[in-house]
């Protein structure tokens, strides 16, 4: 954006310079031959002898020096007869539709300094004579299009040239860095986002001792920032992002008094930040996704016009300077994914205008200050991921600007602001995991789509009405009442989690309205009466009824269900269980239903239904059971007893040796694993292992499967060197949060084995589609617009084969696909655990301004640049926010 701020100024300054006379006759007489020698063009219609000349420069003689034509829809080739003006110094064609080769004709404009064709879609290679064009260039700008190749060296011989701007094409060769050195006039450089050679940054560069806009970001830069360049002390602006370069920051970096911007982030820097910072004018300071380490310096306090802090995936430690809070300008803090420790500067957000503020995945403490909203401007709260505690600051209810609130899994306690679910501009709540107590209002914010607020403390009646609501997961908290009679008004939800609450009532028909569900979840509560049969209509892939007080029929509609988990266990149904439903993949989703029955032998775990009706059914096999515990109670009972003090004693010491270490919220054991190894779950099987696909849909859990990897037995017993290095590789697996990596939900060991518990996938194996599957096939099906999505579902699918490749060795380490998938996602924060229904990640989901008005990404190049990004293997999810 600084770049067209400055040719705009420069426009304006040329324009009200010049004199708005008309052209005189002759000058109009080449004009109207201009016109016609460019087909006319509609915005050229007022040229005429009585008309505007739109766009036309004249000096008060009424010569003709410049063309102002931006944006006027000119697509046919530039004509020669532009250069019959003969005292023509300024042509500006941005943002046309120019197409073909660089416009040679305009070597015949003799007295040309200023020339601007960006934002055009001009292609091939910059001509090597170029230097034809006029000697006397002051400015040149081809931004933009979609050049190739080299830039020409004969691009060094304007001697003139203030400003030369290349960014943005598709140059895939070098550029002549000695040549480019020679242009001590220089006071503008651009040649980023360009896929250039890797190389470093010429030394020449430092001979450009005028220049105050540096952009080289997104070019394939390598190596350290030359010392060289500490001769360039006018810069406003250095711009090296998103490139391969290493080392420290150099320490006269942080004395360019001048400075403003800075922009060194995703590259692999390391050390620390300063110290001794004399760069006070900064503006806007980012460092996020390197290696950095140390402290924040205090001497940022001092940067009086700091609006913008970014210090993101990096190793920083260390509190965050308390005169960070005093700062005037400042609007946007991001220092999320760090190991910052302390607490928040108590007045942060009391002196500037405090917007956005991003401090997740941190080791942070404390409450969070009151003053983050009192100059009625914030917006976003992303504070998951630390140890944050006390209340939650209750003049957030009156800070109508708030549209995020991402707060879970720290130790808030006391009332949930209510306030907040009526906010208009509000659209996420995330803050599950807490000890938050208070009540839902009947009508939720009409725009809010995402509440998650599990496993805390809140009561009363469930919400009746959020018309936008797509995910409200409010599972293990004290919830009572009915549902909601009319659900109409919830009709956009496509989770609902309420799962261990005090539910009660029956579930109305109305349920059918939420046309858009797919998991629906309401387990562990005091649910009765029958389940309504339009359940079955809906499009479901998950159902949870279990432990509840159910009664009745299985509705025959399950029939037409699609369900990739079911569990209607530990109720009181009765009947025969539907037919499609009767296969082993649920085979454990009726337990503790001694009503049901099955007419299928497909392991069901239940009696096979009889002859006659269920109710006679029934009583004979009561009747039976009476007779036969009449006939032998004592020697029955006395086996029975002696069996099951067996089988309690077997089982404890079968349970003794094994191990559980838990990587997520759990709501199954050990035992509910290993009781479910069986071949005829396994689904893969490869040089280190099985495979098994297991539904642990046993009581109080939440009717999920797991994919358990069972690793193949040594040949004796393992040596505790290589378990304790094992079981930290298995820890670091296991703390990994990404959207594109499958969550490991625990591991369990024994004396010989070990198993690792995931998440299961559904859309299957690799190894299927390098067998020449379709790709679209493994794209989140749920994401609507996979075109969107096609150039990050290439790159993670590239990723993911080369993570199972056929020789280990070739394959990388869990650091560097994290670096990788850095490239991938670069986002404004974190959490996997934040992208919408929608799939994906979206990817920054909301892309950061590079300072120039375009969004910086790394994703659609990482492919090529392995490596390039930052990371550890500690890192959590790439996303902040919901999409």
């Amino acid at each position: 954006m600084a770049v067209y701020n400055i040719l705009i100024l420069f426009l304006l300054l040329l324009l009200f310079s010049l004199s708005t006379a008309q052209p005189s006759a002759d000058e109009q007489k080449l004009l109207l031959a201009i016109k016609q020698d460019w087909d006319n063009p509609a915005p050229l219609s007022s040229w005429s002898s009585t008309g505007n000349w739109t766009g036309v420069i004249s000096t008060s003689t009424g010569q003709v020096t410049g063309l102002s034509l931006p944006s006027f829809h000119i697509a046919r080739p530039i004509p020669a007869s532009v250069c019959s003006l003969k005292n023509l110094t300024y042509i500006d064609l941005s943002f046309n539709n120019l197409t073909s080769d660089f416009p040679t004709v305009l070597y015949g404009c003799s007295a040309l300094e200023f020339l601007d064709l960006s934002n055009n879609q001009l292609s091939g290679r910059l001509p090597g004579d170029i230097d034809k064009l006029s000697s006397g260039m002051l400015h040149l700008n081809l931004s933009s299009n979609a050049f190739v190749g080299d830039v020409p060296s004969a691009i060094g011989r304007f001697s003139k040239l203030k400003s030369l701007v290349l960014d943005t094409n598709r140059f895939n060769g070098n550029y002549p860095g000695a040549a480019i050195g020679g242009l001590v006039e220089l006071e503008m450089l651009t040649l980023a986002s360009n896929p250039f050679k890797p190389g470093p940054i010429p030394d020449e560069f430092s001979k450009l001792t005028k220049l105050t806009y540096l952009w080289l970001s997104f070019m394939n830069l390598t190596g350290a920032i030359p010392g060289a360049l500490s001769t360039l002390t006018e810069l406003t602006l250095l711009d090296i992002s998103v490139n391969k370069m290493q080392g420290e920051i150099p320490k006269w970096i942080w004395k360019l008094e001048k400075l403003e911007q800075l922009y060194l982030f995703a590259n692999k820097f390391t050390g620390g930040i300063g110290p001794d910072i004399t760069a006070l004018n900064l503006q806007q300071l980012d460092l996020s996704m390197n290696k950095l380490t140390g402290p924040i310096p205090e001497d940022i306090a001092n940067m009086k016009n700091l609006s913008l802090l970014y210090l993101y995936y990096n190793n920083l430690t260390g509190p965050i300077p308390t005169g960070v809070g005093l700062l005037p300008n400042l609007t946007d803090i991001r220092l999320f994914n760090n190991m910052l420790s302390g607490s928040l500067p108590p007045e942060l957000g009391k002196y500037s205008e405090l917007g956005n503020f991003e401090v997740s995945n941190n080791n942070l403490s404390g409450e969070l200050p009151n003053t983050l909203c009192f100059n009625k401007k914030f917006y976003d709260l992303v504070v998951f991921n630390n140890s944050f505690s006390g209340v939650f600051p209750a003049n957030l209810g009156d800070c109508e600007t708030i549209n995020n609130v991402m707060a879970y899994n720290n130790h808030f306690v006391g009332d949930f602001p209510k306030k907040i679910w009526s906010f208009a501009l509000l659209t996420n709540v995330m803050i599950y995991n807490n000890e938050f107590t208070g009540t839902l209002p009947s009508e939720i914010s009409p725009n809010i789509t995402r509440i998650e607020i599990g496993n805390n403390l809140f009561s009363g009646a469930l919400p009746s009405a959020a018309i936008a609501l797509k995910s409200f997961k409010a599972e293990n908290n004290q919830f009572s009442g009915a549902l909601p009679d009319d659900m109409s008004r919830l009709a956009n939800l496509t989770e609902l989690i309420l799962a261990g609450n005090r539910l009660s009532g029956s579930i109305s028909s109305s349920i059918k309205s939420l046309t858009m569900l797919t998991a629906l979840n309401l387990s562990r509560n005091r649910i009765s009466g029958e389940i309504p049969s339009a359940l079955g209509w809906m499009d479901l892939t998950m159902l949870d009824l279990s432990d509840n007080e159910l009664t009745g029929d299985i509705p025959q509609e399950f029939n037409n269900l699609h369900l990739n988990s079911l569990n209607l266990s530990s109720n009181q149904l009765s009947g025969e269980v539907p037919e499609t439903l009767q296969n082993g993949a649920y085979d454990r989703s009726f337990l503790g239903n001694h009503g049901l029955c099955a007419t299928t032998d497909m392991a069901m775990n239940l009696p096979p239904c009889g002859s006659g009706n269920g109710v006679r059914n029934k009583l004979s096999m009561s009747l039976i059971t009476v007779f036969s515990v009449l006939a032998g109670v004592l020697f029955i009972g006395a086996v029975a007893i002696r069996l099951l003090m067996l089988r309690h004693q077997k089982r404890q010491q079968d349970l003794a040796g094994w191990k559980m270490t838990p990587f997520r919220t759990l709501d199954f054991s050990e035992c509910d694993v290993l009781g479910n190894l069986h071949e005829d779950n396994v689904i893969g099987s490869g040089g280190s292992g099985k495979v098994y696909r297991i539904n642990i849909g046993g009581k109080g859990s939440a009717g999920k499967v797991v994919a358990v990897k069972r690793l193949w037995r040594t040949a004796a017993k393992s040596d505790a060197k290589s378990d304790k290095e094992f079981d930290a590789e298995v820890r670091i697996l296991g703390e990994v949060r990404h959207i594109n990596i499958i969550d490991l939900l625990c591991c369990i060991s024994g004396d010989d084995t070990k198993l690792l518990v995931y998440e299961y996938m559904e859309n299957g194996s690799l190894d299927r589609y390098k067998a020449g599957g379709e790709l679209h096939d493994v794209v989140d099906e749920s994401i609507q617009d996979r075109a969107a999505f096609l150039e990050d579902a290439v790159a993670v699918f590239l990723l993911g084969m080369i993570c199972t490749g056929e020789d280990p060795t070739s394959r990388p380490t869990m650091k560097e696909v994290l670096e990788q998938l850095v490239q991938y996602d670069r986002t404004s924060s974190v959490a996997a655990a934040c992208r919408d229904n929608s799939g994906g990640a979206p990817s920054f989901s909301k892309g950061k301004k590079d300072g120039k008005g375009k969004s910086s990404s790394a994703g659609t190049t990482a492919g090529k640049m392995w490596g390039a990004g930052a990371g550890d293997e500690e890192s959590g999810s790439f996303v902040a926010h919901p999409v």
